[in-house]
């Protein structure tokens, strides 16, 4: 049995497998529901349909509610596209909460405007709802791709305003205290982590072959976590940090005892930071010194953007541009405090 049919709104592809199990599959019109309907039939064609059939799932619902979505989207597309996907698995439970039982056909951005209320009573950052609302975002996008909505109905939803990073650079005395308290079997990562300005999952998930010794410079190629390839150079300190790790593991920087990837390295750490005096002290300050240091130096800003793999040059200009010596504060405050002569300077400078 195989055959095309409307039902309550939305097109459907009613099909019975060779094994008697049947699938009933939801599609934005017509034409994609025919489309689907050849699909099925070259699978049987050329024997990939219990391929096909395990893929769209055995009886999937008509109706798809939220909850529904939220478990295919993480078994088709997280569970093989993201790296880590606890942090994933984490914010659809919470979202699901609140949005399980909705139909997919009834979301609209009231409900989107519903969470932004519910976490900020929470105490959520703009910066964290942010991270919810892109989630969900992007889990709409795909169920259009995949052919259960028609349309995302939160597309172009902007986000709530982000407080920018105001942090200053961590001095170098405290920096070298932590680094002082670490577990020496765990000083590798975090040196490399300094030398590179790598995001932590970055270092973690790091293998042997990314490093490209061939060149006049050494190299270390990520994909960070937007995508973006970038092309990193290795300082000697960073070298020698790889040559420190013995190759017990596939990951250049492992666990000591198990010798597989560490999740997060997180409580080497903080114990280090706790013990030096200075418990504020994230691993992401590293990152943020490594792009300070760079831009105070007169590193051009585009070229701190594509070393450091963020989405944008406008991005890095506005974490970083004011620690650079061309920045307009800079040049203000020298002609304030240096007068005429200072006045001189700022031009020169601008």
């Amino acid at each position: 049995m195989k055959y095309v049919r409307f039902w309550r709104g939305s097109w459907i592809v009613d099909y019975r497998w060779p094994d008697n199990s049947r699938n009933r599959v939801q599609m934005p019109d017509q034409k994609k529901a025919e489309e689907m309907s050849i699909r099925f039939q070259a699978s049987l064609v050329d024997g990939t349909w219990k391929m096909m059939k395990k893929r769209l799932g055995l009886d999937f619902p008509l109706n798809l509610t939220f909850n529904d979505l939220s478990k295919r989207y993480l078994e088709d597309y997280v569970s093989a596209y993201n790296r880590d996907i606890r942090n994933k698995v984490s914010r659809l439970k919470i979202l699901s909460s609140r949005l399980g039982n909705v139909p997919l056909e009834s979301l609209s951005r009231s409900h989107a405007s519903k969470i932004i209320t519910w976490r900020k009573a929470q105490g959520s950052s703009n910066k964290t709802i942010n991270r919810y609302l892109a989630l969900m975002r992007h889990m709409l996008s795909w169920a259009v791709d995949e052919g259960l909505l028609e349309t995302n109905p939160i597309q172009g939803m902007r986000g709530l305003r982000e407080v920018e990073w105001e942090g200053q650079r961590p001095a170098e005395e405290v920096v070298d205290a932590v680094f002082s308290e670490l577990d020496p079997r765990v000083d590798p990562l975090f040196t490399f982590l300094r030398e590179t300005g790598c995001r932590r999952e970055e270092g973690l998930s790091f293998k042997h072959h990314p490093v490209d010794h061939g060149r006049a410079e050494a190299v270390f190629w990520s994909n960070t976590k937007n995508g973006k390839s970038r092309r990193v150079p290795l300082t000697e300190e960073a070298l020698d940090a790889i040559r420190r790790m013995p190759k017990a593991s596939e990951y250049v920087f492992y666990h000591p005892s198990s010798l597989t990837r560490w999740y997060d390295c997180r409580k080497p750490w903080e114990d280090a930071r706790e013990r030096a005096g200075h418990p504020w002290l994230r691993v992401h300050d590293l990152r943020h010194a490594y792009g300070i240091r760079l831009a105070e130096q007169g590193c051009p800003m585009h070229f701190i953007s594509e070393v450091m793999g963020h989405r944008s040059v406008d991005f890095t200009r506005k974490m970083y541009a004011r620690f650079s010596p061309e920045s307009a504060s800079r040049a203000v405050l020298r002609v304030l405090e240096g007068g005429k002569k200072g006045t001189n300077r700022a031009q020169k400078i601008i």
